[in-house]
């Protein structure tokens, strides 16, 4: 379900209609690939005829499972975003090659073939690529914009864009740069990942639903990550913000997730 739908939103006619027939495609793709009642090949078009209707009854605006489905989801979906960023950050972090889909670029809500092969609106993601370059003098105003306005799924890709610039500027790093993994000490400690890419360290939060509140923030309480060089300053690349370590060479979870649910720091 689309994020701008979530709560009490309006739901724009001709997006749902075309929402819900999707839905009815998979569940027709499901069943004959179940070849309980209906196959692709002896198919049992009375059967498949109810499975649809039975879809697009369920999912009607007006009914209450549709209402209830939506405020249900409103509480998950912060968190799905949080560790989807954290993905993100995973993915563009550790060690190999990463993989991105094209058109998962943004949130996407795109069920099994060939619900997942519809064209992608890449002038969009030009425009949205614009915006950011021609705003990188100011980080952090752009991230506080950004996930602001996380339903519109603009934050994964400048998380994107920020790790893809930190790969370039940094090759023989994440090429054959050492991977060492970091450790968390705290009340929370389990819900947190870091790791650093010779001295590049990335934060990332796990099982965090209990962290969350007031959207994609995060709020931490005794947690520290131990990045083994006392004293020393780090930015942050989503938001330039400084970043230091104590006598100790830790920093705490709090000063790491100060303003975005994930930390990618350089030794500045």
């Amino acid at each position: 379900m689309p994020a701008t739908w979530l709560g009490d939103s309006a739901v724009d006619a001709d997006e749902h209609a075309t929402y819900v027939e999707r839905l009815v495609a998979y569940a027709l793709k499901a069943a004959r690939e179940a070849k309980l009642r209906t196959s692709w090949t002896d198919r049992n078009a009375a059967y498949e005829d109810a499975l649809a209707e039975f879809v697009r009854t369920t999912l009607a605006r007006e009914t209450p499972y549709f209402r209830d489905v939506r405020s249900f989801t409103a509480q998950l979906a912060p968190v799905a975003a949080i560790h989807g960023l954290a993905q993100v950050a995973l993915k563009l972090g550790a060690p190999g090659v990463p993989d991105i889909y094209q058109g998962c670029e943004l949130w996407d809500y795109s069920l099994v073939d060939p619900d997942n092969r519809r064209a992608v609106d890449y002038d969009r993601r030009r425009d949205m690529l614009a915006t950011f370059a021609a705003r990188d003098g100011e980080r952090e105003a752009l991230l506080g914009e950004l996930l602001d306005a996380w339903p519109d799924g603009r934050i994964k890709l400048y998380v994107t864009w920020c790790l893809l610039q930190l790969r370039r500027a940094h090759a023989e790093t994440f090429l054959d740069g050492a991977y060492r993994p970091l450790d968390v000490t705290g009340t929370g400690a389990s819900s947190i990942v870091a790791f650093a890419r010779e001295e590049i360290v990335f934060a990332v939060p796990r099982l965090a639903r209990r962290q969350v509140h007031d959207g994609l923030h995060l709020s931490y309480e005794d947690e520290h990550i131990a990045l083994g060089r006392p004293n020393a300053t780090y930015r942050s690349i989503l938001d330039d913000r400084i970043v230091r370590a104590d006598a100790a060479g830790d920093v705490t979870a709090k000063a790491a997730f100060a303003v975005a649910p994930l930390a990618v720091l350089v030794p500045g």
